[in-house]
C-alpha cells in the first residue's frame, strides 16, 4: 500500500513540475496559459485563474501535506 502511495505522490509532484516548466495551469488540464499585463502575468484559458510561481509551490505543499497524512510520515526520525 505504501509503495503505491509513494508512486502516486512522486507522479503528482512530477506532473506539477512539468506544468511549471511548460507554463501550464497548476489547477486544471490542459491548463493553457496566456500572458496578460505585458507578458509578466499569466492566466489560464480553461479555469480563468491567474498563475504565479507561488501557485505551483502551494500545490506541491498540498501534495506533501496529503502524503504525510496518508503515511503518518515522521520527518524527524
Amino acid at each position: 500500500m505504501l509503495d503505491q502511495i509513494e508512486k502516486d505522490f512522486i507522479k503528482e509532484v512530477i506532473k506539477l513540475v512539468d506544468k511549471y516548466s511548460f507554463e501550464k495551469c497548476a489547477y486544471c488540464d490542459p491548463g493553457t496559459l496566456v500572458s496578460i499585463d505585458g507578458m509578466m502575468d499569466f492566466k489560464c484559458i480553461s479555469c480563468g485563474r491567474s498563475m504565479t510561481e507561488s501557485d505551483y509551490l502551494g500545490e506541491i505543499i498540498k501534495l506533501v501535506y496529503d502524503f504525510i497524512q496518508k503515511t503518518n510520515y515522521d520527518t524527524f526520525k
